[in-house]
């Protein structure tokens, strides 16, 4: 099923507000014809897929349930393809320094698309870079 999705690019997203972090890709979809306009069908580059998923309840276990809205920073950026998922982000002492608990290979469990879909069990192979600001 996972093969369906070729040619993709994400963003590697981190909330500072409640110390989580996300992969969050564009999955290509074309809009039904008969509904009004809607931006998460016609994503460009990286900051309109920021822009659709920003402020997403994805960490609502630890956000007061749910009620609490994200702040969404861009730690890296993703690509799929053939069911490789490559990533990069911070790497493992920059998040320690959040001192929140979060970890790097956290973010294989945490795959979204630009629907706030949960894609995280369709298999990808992950892969990850680290890189220090």
């Amino acid at each position: 099923m996972s093969y369906a999705f070729n040619n993709v690019f994400g963003i590697v997203v981190y909330c500072e507000k409640h110390g989580e972090g996300a992969i969050v890709l564009n999955i290509i979809t074309k809009q039904p014809s008969k509904m009004p306009y809607d931006p998460k069908f016609h994503i460009k580059n990286h900051d309109d897929l920021l822009d659709c998923f920003n402020r997403k309840p994805i960490c609502f276990p630890i956000s007061n349930n749910g009620n609490e809205l994200c702040y969404w920073e861009i730690h890296g950026y993703a690509t799929l393809h053939n069911n490789k998922l490559r990533y990069n982000c911070l790497s493992k002492n920059k998040y320690d320094d959040y001192a929140d608990g979060w970890k790097i290979e956290f973010f294989k469990n945490n795959i979204y698309d630009q629907f706030g879909n949960n894609l995280s069990s369709y298999g990808f192979d992950v892969f990850n870079e680290e890189y220090d600001v």
